[in-house]
C-alpha cells in the first residue's frame, strides 16, 4: 500500500510539473529583447505636474495594444499601458505600426525614423521641416510630412504617428 501511493504522488508530481524546456507563448519582443510590463524607472509620471512640465512627452491614456518605449542610452524595452510621461531622450514605437497618440510640451524636438506623414491636432508654435527642406512654423491641426519637428518656448501639440520617433533635444529650432 505505501509503495502505491508513493508512486502515485511521484506521477502526480511529475505530471503536475511544467516542461522547463516550453517558453511561455505570452512574452513578447521588440527588435530581440524582451517586453517589460512593469512600470520604467524613469517615468515622470509620479511628479504631479508632469502633464505641463517642459520637456515631456504624455501616452494618450487609450493607447494602442503593442506600443512600446524605451531610453535611448539602453536596451530595456517597456510596453505602454496609457498615460506614460516619458522626459527628453526616449522614443515610442509600436509593434503593429498602429496609430500613437502622444501629446507633447514645450522645448521638445520629435524626430522620426525616416520621412514620416503625421497628424497634429491643436498645435502651437512648432516648427518642421518639410519635403522640400523649408522650415515651417505652424500652429493648429493637420496632415503634415516631415523627418522632425520641434516645439517652441511656448509651444505644445497632440501628435498622432504610425512609425518610431524620438522625444529630445532643445525645442525651437530644428533642421
Amino acid at each position: 500500500m505505501r509503495v502505491s501511493v508513493i508512486l502515485l504522488l511521484v506521477v502526480m508530481v511529475f505530471v503536475g510539473c511544467e516542461n522547463p524546456g516550453e517558453m511561455d507563448q505570452t512574452v513578447k519582443t521588440y527588435q530581440g529583447q524582451v517586453i517589460q510590463t512593469e512600470s520604467a524607472p524613469f517615468l515622470l509620471n509620479s511628479n504631479g505636474l508632469a502633464k505641463v512640465a517642459d520637456g515631456t512627452a504624455i501616452i494618450e491614456e487609450s493607447t494602442a495594444d503593442g506600443t512600446v518605449f524605451g531610453l535611448e542610452t539602453e536596451t530595456t524595452v517597456y510596453a505602454a499601458d496609457g498615460g506614460e510621461a516619458l522626459p527628453k531622450d526616449t522614443w515610442i514605437d509600436n509593434l503593429t505600426s498602429d496609430p500613437i497618440e502622444v501629446s507633447i510640451s514645450s522645448g521638445l524636438v520629435i524626430t522620426f525614423d525616416g520621412f514620416a506623414t503625421i497628424t497634429l491636432m491643436d498645435a502651437i508654435d512648432i516648427t518642421y521641416v518639410d519635403a522640400d527642406g523649408q522650415t515651417v512654423v505652424f500652429s493648429g491641426s493637420g496632415v503634415i510630412s516631415t523627418t522632425e519637428i520641434s516645439t517652441g518656448e511656448e509651444g505644445s501639440v497632440t501628435l498622432i504617428s504610425t512609425i518610431k520617433f524620438g522625444i529630445g533635444g532643445e525645442g525651437g529650432d530644428v533642421g
